[in-house]
């Protein structure tokens, strides 16, 4: 798995993971809260066996992508 960080307008970073062809058809896989694109593994492994290519968009807040300051969980 790759791991990319994305720089947005607003100072905040945009963490992406992928993994497999990027030429091949996609799936997008985005998790819930608690966890990063990264703990999504074993769902990459399966699209990438399938022929897929993967990308894994991580939550504000999570692994590498910052959160937007003053939000809170329930906003």
């Amino acid at each position: 798995m790759q791991t990319h960080s994305i720089p947005l307008n607003n100072n905040r970073i945009l963490e992406v993971v992928t993994e497999g062809d990027p030429q091949a058809s996609a799936v997008v896989l985005h998790h819930g809260a608690l966890g990063s694109s990264e703990n999504m593994a074993p769902l990459f492994r399966i699209a990438l066996d399938r022929g897929f290519f993967a990308i894994g968009v991580t939550r504000p807040g999570y692994a590498g992508s910052t959160r937007r300051e003053g939000r809170r969980a329930h906003d």
